[in-house]
């Protein structure tokens, strides 16, 4: 999230009349409450959305093949600002964080392969090394969650104070491992000089290393920067980003190949989001080939979150929107199905 996105928000909500604008600016002023509390579940309220409100029996954009997607909404002032997001197949639920510090497990409620609603939800604060929540914004904004495939870690990555927390057992299978204290914090020395709203936005597995890239950290004309770690080696990378596309989300999908989701905020240009193949180029570029775009008139909000889920030979994708606790956004999730190039 950043503060020029939010700005852009506000413009919008002006135009929708002083009412709205007020209550934008004003839940931009005071802004959401940080994760706090115990581990509980909350009340998630569904409804359907179609991909394209022009012509709602199309079920296609590009290489994705629409299976249902929902606005969600709830009463407990937490729910909110989605920004990571991962699928646990042991349970089918989908696991996430975001920019405020909490934790969400969602279980998708889903007529064959058809995503319909959330069954059950639940939220609980991001707890540091100390078993505490965070107590400001700058150390809650949790920006990505995966999988550490060497130690088995469930890794939290953070822009604005540049870390990850890692933490042993938690799961979206079991609300109560949100409970959980860090066990230990990464603050890779290859990612400190990125600016402070600048940094990790979107993180991924590679094989046995790390891939984390930067919402908006310049890295030559037209791209930003990116790092692959793995154990003490640190690879300085680069991915593209056209016309303003910044990645807000990764996820591996074969060795050496990758799903980058991207999206271009709406300043000047209209709000835009991206599904791209990811693979190495050369010198450290990353180079993609995009899949599927998803601009209005399709149905598209801020996408911060892409999580893979893989079942009978066949490749489905989560996507979940951040709302920035803005009235005039929602929060998204979305259901497609990869099909073949």
């Amino acid at each position: 999230m950043t503060g020029q996105w939010i700005l852009g928000l506000l413009l919008r909500a002006a135009s929708l009349g002083a009412f709205l604008s007020g209550a934008a600016y004003a839940a931009y002023l005071v802004g959401p409450p940080l994760g706090a509390g115990a581990v509980r579940e909350i009340k998630v309220a569904a409804a359907g959305v179609p991909l394209d409100p022009t012509n709602p029996s199309r079920t296609q954009v590009g290489r994705l093949r629409y299976l249902g997607g929902v606005a969600l909404t709830s009463p407990d002032k937490g729910f909110g600002g989605l920004s990571g997001l991962m699928f646990e197949p042991a349970c089918n639920r989908l696991l996430a964080v975001n920019d405020t510090g909490s934790w969400f497990i969602l279980q998708p409620e889903e007529s064959g392969d058809r995503l319909i609603g959330v069954r059950a939800a639940h939220i609980a604060p991001i707890l540091d090394m100390k078993g505490q929540p965070p107590d400001r914004k700058y150390s809650a904004d949790a920006e990505a969650v995966m999988r550490d495939l060497v130690t088995g870690d469930t890794l939290v990555w953070f822009e604005l104070d540049h870390r990850a927390q890692r933490y042993r057992g938690v799961s979206a299978c079991d609300p109560g491992t949100l409970a959980t204290a860090a066990h230990a914090v990464d603050r890779p020395a290859a990612i400190r000089g990125w600016k402070s709203n600048r940094g990790v936005e979107a993180a991924s597995v590679d094989g046995t290393a790390i891939l984390l890239f930067a919402e908006s950290e310049p890295a030559g004309a037209g791209r930003m920067a990116a790092v692959r770690l793995e154990g003490t080696e640190a690879i300085l990378l680069s991915y593209p980003a056209p016309d303003g596309l910044l990645a807000t989300s990764a996820a591996e999908l074969g060795p050496g190949v990758h799903l980058l989701l991207q999206r271009r905020v709406p300043r000047m240009r209209r709000l835009a989001v991206t599904i791209s193949l990811l693979r190495p180029g050369t010198d450290g570029r990353l180079e993609r080939e995009e899949i599927a775009r998803l601009e209005p008139p399709l149905t598209v909000d801020n996408m911060e979150g892409l999580a893979i889920r893989r079942e009978r030979g066949r490749i489905f994708l989560y996507l979940v929107s951040d709302n920035n606790f803005l009235p005039v956004q929602r929060t998204l999730l979305m259901k497609f199905e990869l099909l073949a190039g």
